[in-house]
């Protein structure tokens, strides 16, 4: 990830010199967002699978002109997480919000790269699937406070 940093500091100290449209302009005139989009996930994509934690894998990196999409598979099946969580007497709304500010306090760690990514102007969303691949949540992170 240290690479991913010096990228970004890359795109700080050196004036991008292709035009880049308004979508790739970040609040700073010098960087061309579109571009540090792929820089990064490029960067990420070669650590990839990533376990990220015992119940959660990354699988799948790439930049959309100003945002990069991760997407990560969780380790259980949808049936398996609403049999869980109504036996804990927690909603499966309460586990979404639950995921949602994990899932931004970790993508928005002081000093990381992908929070600093996002005061550039950058954006990063998240797409958790289940085990069987079907669809569970999509979080979409346009700042970090």
């Amino acid at each position: 990830m240290n690479k991913v940093l010096l990228i970004i500091t890359f795109f700080l100290t050196i004036p991008s010199l292709c035009l880049a449209k308004d979508e790739c302009k970040s609040n700073q005139v010098t960087i061309d967002t579109c571009k540090a989009a792929r820089e990064f996930s490029d960067e990420l994509a070669t650590s990839l699978p990533m376990q990220m934690s015992q119940n959660i894998r990354l699988e799948k990196v790439f930049a959309i002109k100003s945002m990069v999409s991760l997407h990560a598979v969780l380790g259980y099946t949808k049936q398996h997480l609403e049999q869980g969580s109504s036996k804990a007497g927690v909603t499966m709304e309460a586990l979404e919000e639950q995921m949602r500010n994990v899932t931004i306090a970790n993508i928005c760690q002081p000093k990381s790269p992908a929070a600093t990514f996002i005061k550039l102007g950058g954006k990063i969303q998240y797409v958790y699937q289940f085990s069987d691949y079907m669809p569970y949540l999509k979080i979409d992170i346009k700042k970090c406070t």
